[in-house]
């Protein structure tokens, strides 16, 4: 009665409420779309009405998006007297309809329409028909969303077991899943790379276990129910096969699923990012020895990708402005184009790491970091520890290296910065820079051997020291190159740009593939000068052996020494400016690397060298 009473206060007039639908098509293509629902309103059908029209409320409906979207579209077609088109006008109108699906896809809307108009029998609503047509659509969405595109039907060919779920996971979804026993984990092709899973079972294999299920249902049901039992046993079987795929959302039996499916879709650590010459990009994989761009494919086993699409001569003012200011020698900034380029290839061949070293604020960091972030996965990090000595460094025996192990399938690897103080851990460094393969293992996972592919690049305000100049693996490995420029104003949001601008990222990328191009055809080519001037100076600065030399020995053909006489004295020598002394195997081997060979007089002895303070460390 108050209801009445407020709807004729609003309209100043009486209304009689219409108890039920028009009578035919006609009729309803007399109203308007708000006079159908003032007759909705007085109907009780109202509530169910509102809930869907207005809130967009799909709880009722389990939350699915469909079922919601039926639900009114029945509702809608009844009250308008089977018009179509006014029908889609007003569920346009609603609020189920502003989403994405119903207003992007154009066929959605009068595709359902056309559905629930087929589960009509003579302008009466037919339920059976409807929960039929509700089923196959609810199938066909499910089939949709979850990428689906084989025929459901052998699902139901499989046993009623764990092996059975995980053939039937397999089935559904075989080409696109891959189970790597080095490292524990599953991996998912996106359409662009495969991609690793979190956690041993994998976070998205849990879903598709559920949609396994669900699909396996809804084929059993669709079935029977096309076809209806002859027996008791009959139905009891079908019972227990409707039951099962509603058991098997069950964590335990989706675990177990999973756990099965690993030997079934079985691959090997090797076998991922295993051609050095393919580069993964945005929008397709590029040749780097044509510099063809190719579509994506799933037998290239690439885990990895770049953080912008490849476009050939792409070029940016921000970019060229960081390579003009921070490598101003042009000499040095074509060979750094060219060094980079070759670090894209998955190769070892030049069994060189890279130095950038330079004061703070020189430009070094923004540079090597801004090509870091373009090329996204395959750039790594490393701990400077790996490559520096420690006073403990006596071997890893059988425990985990995820610190090698992380580095399996990487191009690029950046090391964090360098203390004062430090040395290099020259047999570490000749080992992940030699290309000889590497054997590593994850936490918790099998040990795995690979072949490194990546370049190792350094960038430090300090400059570690190295034990033996005289070495020649250090000295043909080591590339130094000074970053001194001086900036008088630092651009705080340069960094951030080069990061964010999708243009710059691709002009990032398009300078570096033309590196890889130019390397490809001339190699690293001669050092710059300005590089082998650094490296000089370096050298010079750590060739603590040769000053002691200079300071404390005479050179000559006719001179010798004895080794540990010789041995005490420049440990001596160490102690007073307070340095780490040396091992008497350790010291003769760098003599030898410097033409100082060993001969037997009264004792052995150091030949065409002697010390020039003899009364002080003379031997007893």
């Amino acid at each position: 009665k108050l209801n009445e009473f407020i709807y004729e206060q609003e309209l100043g007039r009486k209304v009689s409420p219409v108890k039920q639908a028009p009578a035919d098509s006609q009729n309803g293509n007399e109203l308007s779309a708000d006079e159908i629902i003032e007759r909705i309103r007085w109907s009780k059908q109202w509530e169910k009405f509102s809930k869907l029209y207005y809130n967009g409320d799909k709880s009722d409906y389990g939350d699915n998006w469909s079922s919601a979207d039926n639900a009114l579209i029945n509702i809608l077609y009844f009250w308008t007297g089977n018009n179509k088109a006014l029908t889609e006008e007003m569920f346009y109108n609603s609020a189920l309809a502003q989403r994405d699906k119903a207003l992007v896809r154009p066929d959605y809307v009068p595709r359902t329409i056309e559905k629930i108009i087929e589960t009509w029998n003579g302008g009466k609503y037919d339920p059976k028909a409807y929960a039929e047509q509700q089923r196959q659509q609810d199938l066909e969405e499910l089939c949709r969303e979850k990428g689906i595109t084989v025929d459901c039907s052998p699902l139901l060919d499989f046993g009623l077991t764990d092996t059975g779920n995980a053939e039937r996971l397999k089935y559904l979804y075989g080409e696109n899943i891959l189970y790597i026993e080095e490292n524990n984990r599953w991996y998912t092709w996106t359409g662009k790379k495969w991609q690793q899973e979190d956690g041993k079972e994998g976070l998205s294999l849990y879903d598709k276990t559920t949609t396994v299920a669900r699909l396996s249902y809804a084929k059993a049901k669709e079935q029977y129910d096309q076809t209806p039992a002859t027996s008791k046993e009959e139905t009891a079987r079908r019972v227990k096969v409707l039951n099962y795929f509603k058991k098997l959302e069950n964590m335990q039996l989706t675990k177990n699923c999973i756990t099965r499916a690993r030997s079934l879709c079985l691959g090997k650590m090797e076998q991922m990012d295993k051609d050095p010459f393919l580069l993964n990009c945005g929008n397709g994989t590029v040749d780097l020895k044509t510099g063809e761009l190719k579509p994506h494919s799933r037998e290239d086993h690439i885990t990895m990708i770049t953080r912008a699409d490849y476009v050939p001569g792409a070029k940016h003012e921000l970019w060229e402005k960081v390579l003009q200011s921070a490598i101003p020698d042009d000499e040095t900034r074509r060979w750094l184009k060219r060094f980079i380029g070759y670090s894209l290839y998955g190769l070892t061949d030049e069994e060189k790491f890279l130095f950038l070293y330079g004061p703070g604020g020189g430009g070094k960091g923004t540079f090597i970091e801004s090509i870091g972030h373009v090329l996204g996965d395959y750039c790594g990090t490393m701990d400077i520890d790996t490559i520096l000595t420690a006073r403990n460094d006596a071997g890893n025996g059988g425990q985990a290296t995820p610190q090698l192990a992380i580095l399996a399938g990487k191009r690029l690897i950046l090391t964090s910065e360098s203390g004062a103080g430090r040395k290099f851990n020259a047999a570490r460094l000749k080992l992940i820079t030699g290309g000889d393969k590497i054997t590593a293992r994850f936490l918790h996972g099998n040990p795995f051997t690979f072949s490194p592919q990546f370049t190792l690049v350094m960038s430090s305000n300090y400059k570690p020291a190295i034990t033996d100049t005289t070495d020649e693996g250090m000295r043909r490995r080591l590339m130094m190159v000074p970053f001194t420029a001086v900036f008088e104003e630092k651009d705080v949001m340069l960094k951030r740009e080069l990061k964010e601008c999708k243009e710059c990222r691709e002009a990032i990328l398009a300078w570096c593939i033309e590196g890889a191009q130019e390397w490809i055809i001339n190699g690293l080519g001669e050092l710059p000068e300005n590089i082998v001037k650094a490296m000089g100076a370096y050298y010079a600065e750590n060739d603590i052996l040769g000053l002691f030399i200079e300071e404390c020995c005479e050179v000559g053909k006719d001179k010798h020494v004895g080794v540990k006489a010789f041995c005490k004295a420049f440990n001596d020598w160490l102690r007073e400016s307070q340095q780490k002394t040396v091992t008497l195997r350790t010291l003769s081997g760098q003599m030898e690397n410097r033409g100082y060979t060993k001969a037997r007089y009264d004792n052995t002895c150091f030949t065409g060298i002697k010390l020039n303070r003899r009364t002080e460390f003379e031997e007893p």
